[in-house]
C-alpha cells in the first residue's frame, strides 16, 4: 500500500510539473504575441494615415494645379516605403537600449521595391490567403542561431480600383513613380487580389528566460509541497500500518467466529474459528469442508440445513428470520455443545458477500435458565410467605392475654414478614431485569464483533478509510463500556445496599433507562426527558434506581393491559425551595378515580392476582418517605403527545436536595 501511495504522489508530481512547464511557456509567448500585435497596430495605423491622408492631400493638390500630375515620391505617396522606414527608426532605438530589432516586412511576389520580395514560404502563405486557406492570423516560433523568434503575419487589403492608377497598367502611372521604379515591378495586378501580406518577427529569448524563471520558482513550490505531501502520507501508512495490526490483534482476541463468506464457500476467518474447529489454517479446513453451515447440529429451536429446500441458501433463509430467531448450535473439537447467535453484514460490491459473526451465548442462556428457577422458586416462597402472613393476622385477633406484650412480639413478626415480601418481590423484580440484561446483551456483543471484523477486512481488501476506522473503533469503545457499566448497575441494585451518597439525578435516570432498555424497545416505549443535568442530591442511589424501576414497570402493563398503541413516559424534574420534583406521567390510560388513592397501599393492584403482588408501589412509598425522606403521590392527568390527548397518570416525587436522616 505504501509503494502505491509513492507510485500516485511521484505520477502527480511529474504531470504538475510538466503543466507548469507548459503553462509558463504558453503564458511568455502569449504576452509576446500581445505585445507584437500592438506594435503591428501601429504600424497599421502608420501606413493607413498615409494612405487615406497623404495621397488624398497629394491627389487634391494635383487637382488644383499645386503639384504636377506627374509628380511621385515614396516619402508621401507609398505607405509601404514610410512605415518601413518609420521601422528603421524604431529598430535603432531599441538596439541602442539594448533590446532586439523587430523586423518588419511587406512581402509581395510583385514588390515594387526588391527588398519586399517575398520568399518560397512567404510566397506559399500569400498564395493560401488568396485562396482562402488562411483568413486571419497566422503564427508559429522559429528556432535559429541567432535565437528564437515569434513569426507573426496579417493579411493585408485587398486590391481595390483606386490602387490601379499605382499597380494595373504602367501608361496610367505617374511618370515620375516610372522612372524612379520602372514599368515592372509592382504593376498589372488584378482589382479583388491580395498583393501582400505583412510579417513581422520578434525575438523572444527574453520572454523565455522569464517563463523558465517562472517555471524555477513554480517547480521550487511544488517541490517542496510534494515533500511535505510525501511526509505526511509515509506517517499516514504507518499510522495505518500500525493500526491495522491492531486491527488483526483484536479480531483475534474475539471469543466467537467471524467468517467472510457467499454461503457457500468460506473466503476468510479469524484466529477463534481455527481453535474452535481446532485446525491450523483455513487451507486445512477448506479440504475438507466448503460451509460452516455442514457443522449446524440439528435440534429444535434452532437452525439447521434440515429446515431447506432443496436449491436454497442457508443465508438467505437466515436472512427472512428474526435477529432473536437466528440461533444455531455446533459442536468445537472437543465435541462440547455451544450456542451461537448469528449477525450478517453485507460487504463489497456483490450481492452474496458477507462478514457473519457467530456470537456465543452458551453462558447466557445458561443463565436465563437459571433466573428463571430463580424467579420460580422466589414466587413459591411469596405465596408461601403470604400464607404465614394470613396465618399470623389470625393469630393477632386469638391474643387476648398479655396483650402488649403479645402485640409488640407480633408487630416484630409482622415486620419480619414484611420485610421478607419487600425483598421477594424485589428479587422477583430483579429475576426480570436480569432476563432484560441477558436479552439485550445479544445486540451490543453482535455489534462489538461486527464492527471489528468489518474493519478488518475493508482494510484486506483496500476499500477503508480513515474517518470510517475511528467511527468503527470508537464504537466499539463505547458498547464495551456500555456493557461493563450494565453490570455495574445491575451489581449495585442487586446488593440492595442502601448507603447515601452525592449522585446526579440524571444518572438515576441514565441507569434506570440502561437497565430497562430491551423491555422498552420490546414494548415500544418512548422516553422523554427534560431534566437538568446539573441537579444533584445527597441520598440514596440504589433506593430511588429502585423506585423509578417499579413506576417504569408499572407503566409497562398499563400499557400492555389497556392496548395503548403510542406509548410514552415523560420524566421531568427541577428544583422549587431546596427540594427537587420529579414528575413521571405516561399515556397508558390512567386509573379509575376510586381507587387511584390505593395504589401504594400493601397488597393492592390492578393486575390479576397471578400477575403480581401489589408491593411494588408500596415499597417504593416505603422507600421514598422513610429512607430518603420525601413524599410521592399519583393522580390521572391528560397528556398531549402527536396532536392528541391521552389518559394517564402522573407520580410526582419530591426529594430534599440534601438528607441528613
Amino acid at each position: 500500500m505504501k509503494k502505491q501511495y509513492l507510485i500516485i504522489l511521484f505520477l502527480l508530481y511529474i504531470v504538475l510539473l510538466v503543466v507548469s512547464y507548459q503553462q509558463t511557456r504558453e503564458y511568455a509567448l502569449g504576452q509576446a504575441q500581445i505585445r507584437l500585435e500592438e506594435f503591428l497596430k501601429n504600424y497599421k495605423a502608420i501606413r493607413t494615415y498615409i494612405s487615406k491622408y497623404q495621397k488624398s492631400e497629394v491627389y487634391r493638390l494635383q487637382s488644383k494645379g499645386m503639384i504636377g500630375k506627374e509628380f511621385f515620391t515614396p516619402n508621401l505617396l507609398s505607405s509601404t516605403f514610410g512605415a518601413r522606414n518609420i521601422n528603421k527608426i524604431y529598430n535603432k532605438i531599441r538596439v541602442e537600449e539594448n533590446q532586439h530589432p523587430i523586423v518588419i516586412k511587406f512581402a509581395s511576389n510583385n514588390p515594387r521595391n526588391p527588398l519586399n520580395k517575398a520568399t518560397q514560404k512567404e510566397s506559399e502563405l500569400l498564395k493560401k490567403y488568396n485562396n482562402e486557406e488562411l483568413k486571419n492570423k497566422y503564427s508559429e516560433i522559429i528556432e535559429t542561431n541567432n535565437g528564437t523568434f515569434l513569426y507573426y503575419v496579417l493579411p493585408t487589403k485587398l486590391n481595390k480600383k483606386s490602387c490601379m492608377r499605382c499597380h494595373s497598367d504602367p501608361s496610367l502611372a505617374p511618370k515620375e513613380l516610372i522612372e524612379k521604379y520602372g514599368d515592372k515591378n509592382g504593376f498589372y495586378e488584378k482589382i479583388g487580389d491580395m498583393r501582400a501580406i505583412l510579417l513581422t518577427t520578434m525575438n523572444i529569448d527574453d520572454d523565455l528566460r522569464f517563463a523558465h524563471r517562472l517555471f524555477l520558482y513554480i517547480f521550487l513550490i511544488v517541490t517542496f509541497i510534494f515533500a511535505i505531501g510525501l511526509f505526511m502520507v509515509n506517517s499516514f501508512v504507518k499510522r495505518i500500518t500500525k493500526e491495522s495490526n491492531l486491527i488483526h490483534i483484536l479480531l483475534d482476541s474475539q471469543d466467537n467466529i467471524v467468517v467472510l463468506t457467499d454461503g457457500l464457500n468460506i473466503n476468510q476467518t479469524n484466529q477463534f474459528f481455527l481453535e474452535f474447529f481446532q485446525y491450523k489454517s483455513l487451507d486445512e479446513f477448506s479440504q475438507e469442508y466448503h460451509c460452516i453451515c455442514d457443522f449446524f447440529r440439528i435440534k429444535d429451536g434452532y437452525y439447521s440445513n434440515s429446515l431447506l429446500d432443496e436449491g436454497d441458501n442457508w443465508i438467505d433463509y437466515m436472512l427472512k428470520l428474526d435477529k432473536e430467531e437466528r440461533l444455531i448450535v455446533m459442536n468445537n473439537y472437543q465435541g462440547e455443545e455451544v450456542v451461537f447467535t448469528v449477525n450478517f453484514k453485507v460487504y463489497g460490491r456483490q450481492k452474496h458477500q458477507f462478514v457473519i459473526t457467530f456470537t456465543d451465548i452458551t453462558e447466557l442462556n445458561r443463565l436465563k435458565d437459571n433466573l428463571e428457577d430463580i424467579l420460580e422458586e422466589k414466587t413459591k416462597v411469596l405465596a408461601q410467605t403470604n400464607r404465614e402472613l394470613e396465618e399470623s393476622e389470625h393469630e393477632l385477633l386469638l391474643l387476648n392475654e398479655n396483650l402488649e406484650i403479645k402485640i409488640a412480639d407480633e408487630i416484630g413478626k409482622l415486620k419480619d414478614t414484611e420485610s421478607k415480601l419487600f425483598e421477594s418481590e424485589k428479587q422477583a423484580s430483579m429475576g426480570d431485569l436480569i432476563g432484560n440484561i441477558a436479552h439485550q446483551w445479544r445486540q451490543p456483543l453482535s455489534l462489538i464483533s461486527t464492527a471489528s471484523s468489518g474493519m478488518l477486512m475493508q482494510i484486506e481488501f483496500g476499500i477503508n478509510n480513515r474517518e470510517d476506522e475511528i467511527k468503527a473503533l470508537d464504537k466499539i469503545l463505547n458498547t464495551a463500556n456500555y456493557l461493563s457499566n450494565t453490570i455495574d448497575d445491575f451489581r449495585d441494585l442487586i446488593k440492595g445496599n442502601m448507603i447515601k451518597k452525592e449522585f446526579y439525578l440524571s444518572e438515576v435516570v441514565f441507569k434506570v433507562l440502561s437497565i430497562e432498555e430491551a423491555m422498552l424497545i420490546k414494548n415500544n416505549i418512548k422516553i422523554k426527558q427534560n431534566i437538568d443535568k446539573n441537579i444533584s442530591l445527597n441520598n440514596y442511589l440504589n433506593g430511588l434506581i429502585q423506585c423509578f424501576a417499579n413506576i417504569i414497570s408499572n407503566t409497562k402493563d398499563a400499557f400492555v393491559k389497556n392496548d395503548i398503541k403510542e406509548r410514552v413516559i415523560f420524566i421531568d424534574a427541577n428544583i422549587v425551595n431546596n427540594n427537587v420534583i420529579i414528575e413521571i406521567s405516561d399515556n397508558a390510560g390512567g386509573i379509575d378515580d376510586d381507587i387511584i388513592g390505593k395504589v401504594f397501599e400493601a397488597y393492592f393492584t390492578t393486575k390479576h392476582q397471578s400477575q403480581g403482588t401489589g408491593l411494588g408501589l408500596y415499597l417504593t412509598y416505603n422507600i421514598i418517605t422513610n429512607h430518603m425522606l420525601g413524599t410521592i403521590d399519583a393522580k390521572n392527568i391528560m397528556v398531549d403527545f402527536k396532536d392528541k390527548q391521552y389518559a394517564g397518570v402522573k407520580f410526582t416525587i419530591s426529594l430534599p436536595l440534601s438528607s441528613s436522616k
